[in-house]
């Protein structure tokens, strides 16, 4: 997604660093699995599981000081890169989510009885404000995130509005 964008849109960044970033913050997803908003496990203790599991796989790499920055960096999203590695991470999620929708791979809400992110009450409160299948609630859960940047406000919007199989994205 990150090297579509960046041919796609003057979007100035270095994506070299972008792709490190992203690559590196999923090591961690790798080894301790994706921890969602609907986990119940705090930002902080989440940030802590992931660098340890980032910071184990690295290990002795010889740059693994540089690696370690850019984790930081990511996690931080004061640059324009790790704003754009984890708008980057967030929207490919949240396309995945819309993908399986329409492909059919989605169960209905009703049959979600044992799922984490349903018991979640704001997303239980997205479903009584008219949420009808998973990726709506991810759609209103991470829209907010992308206020500041209409690239990927407007594909996050061009995916809710069309089925991923009967048009492009980018």
């Amino acid at each position: 997604m990150a090297i579509s964008l960046d041919s796609e849109f003057e979007c100035h960044i270095d994506l070299n660093k972008v792709i490190k970033m992203l690559v590196i913050h999923e090591l961690g997803e790798v080894v301790i699995g994706d921890i969602t908003p609907f986990d119940n496990v705090s930002k902080e203790e989440k940030l802590r599981l992931e660098h340890e599991a980032i910071i184990k796989v690295i290990g002795n790499l010889v740059k693994k000081d540089e690696l370690i920055s850019l984790l930081f960096e990511f996690d931080e999203r004061k640059t324009r890169e790790a704003i754009f590695a984890y708008h980057c991470d967030k929207l490919e999620a949240d396309l995945q989510s819309k993908v399986y929708q329409d492909m059919g791979c989605h169960h209905s809400l009703d049959e979600q009885t044992n799922n984490v992110v349903f018991k979640n009450a704001k997303a239980q409160q997205m479903v009584a404000d008219g949420a009808k299948t998973a990726f709506d609630i991810w759609y209103e859960w991470d829209k907010s995130i992308y206020t500041d940047d209409e690239v990927f406000a407007q594909m996050l919007n061009y995916a809710n509005e069309h089925n991923t199989h009967e048009s492009v994205i980018f």
